[in-house]
């Protein structure tokens, strides 16, 4: 009887701390997320760091690390999250699963993605969708989810990728606890659609789940000449620097955790307009690759991302 009291007493304990943390942690997200002008309405792709987006509630947290392990901030933001943009909104992230490439199976439901704990927790939720390239897929939840889960091509960005529809649906890229320029992997699909001279689509091949039936298929995925990777780095930040210039991204920082916010027609029109004069904007320096030494190294030496 005294063990039923004790077990009793420490469910009940988590249970108030753990509302306690969902009540504040949503008031500082719904805050902020109205500060910066996105609606329940919008359709968003989210880049999200959630140790950083907690660190307003660590003494809340510490008073027993016990109470609280990755799932249980995971359930809470998840949460928080829904309640924001459902039914009318849409949430879309990254859900890359790299290992592809060596284990040659793809399911949607049943292959977490490689990185994000988040995402890792995510993905095959009820109500959650997920796009079916084995290795670039998007995971997405609301309004707009099949639009924007569905019916595409057999390469990772480009006009039949899930990146083509996101101008279309007035898309808001934000960011929570990470810079845009740490995360914006649509800047690949710029790339794609523009040309480049420092990466190229890779055959890869396995069995990927679809249909109800896994079918071996082939898909293409962007990646860089592992050459030019080693000796030259990704440079984002100074596009992100000139949006911020001129006001189309726009940001905060609440509590020592950043919130931004950007339409996707303003990186649209940006990067294409920078790509236009030099295809390789995106990084440190301007690349030159002869294309017979594009073909000496197509069959080994690659790098993805």
């Amino acid at each position: 009887m005294v063990s039923w009291q004790k077990s009793s007493g420490k469910k009940n304990h988590k249970s108030l701390i753990e509302n306690k943390l969902k009540t504040l942690s949503k008031n500082f997200l719904y805050t902020n997320l109205k500060k910066l002008r996105i609606k329940k309405t919008d359709t968003i792709y989210l880049g999200l760091d959630l140790k950083n987006f907690y660190i307003p509630f660590l003494n809340l947290l510490n008073k027993d690390p016990n109470l609280f392990d990755k799932n249980t901030l995971n359930k809470i933001f998840y949460k928080n999250l829904k309640e924001y943009f459902l039914p009318n909104g849409t949430v879309i992230f990254q859900a890359f699963t790299w290992s592809f490439i060596k284990k040659k199976k793809f399911h949607p439901r049943f292959n977490s993605p490689d990185i994000g704990s988040f995402e890792k927790y995510v993905f095959n939720k009820p109500g959650v969708a997920r796009s079916s390239h084995p290795t670039n897929s998007i995971i997405v939840f609301g309004k707009n989810k099949n639009f924007v889960s569905k019916n595409h091509g057999l390469y990772s960005f480009g006009a039949n990728s899930p990146y083509e529809k996101f101008k279309d649906l007035n898309l808001k890229f934000v960011n929570i606890g990470v810079p845009l320029e740490n995360s914006c992997t649509y800047l690949h699909h710029l790339e794609h659609i523009n040309g480049t001279n420092h990466r190229f689509n890779k055959l890869i091949n396995g069995k990927v789940f679809v249909n109800n039936k896994y079918l071996r298929k082939n898909f293409y995925i962007l990646v860089k000449y592992k050459n030019i990777s080693t000796a030259v780095e990704r440079n984002e930040k100074k596009f992100f620097n000139y949006l911020r210039k001129k006001n189309k991204l726009k940001s905060l920082e609440a509590n020592q955790v950043l919130f931004s916010v950007i339409n996707c027609e303003d990186v649209y029109n940006s990067g294409l307009s920078f790509l236009k004069n030099d295809s390789s904007y995106f990084m440190k320096k301007t690349i030159f690759v002869k294309f017979s030494e594009k073909i000496k190294k197509i069959k080994k030496n690659y790098y993805i991302f």
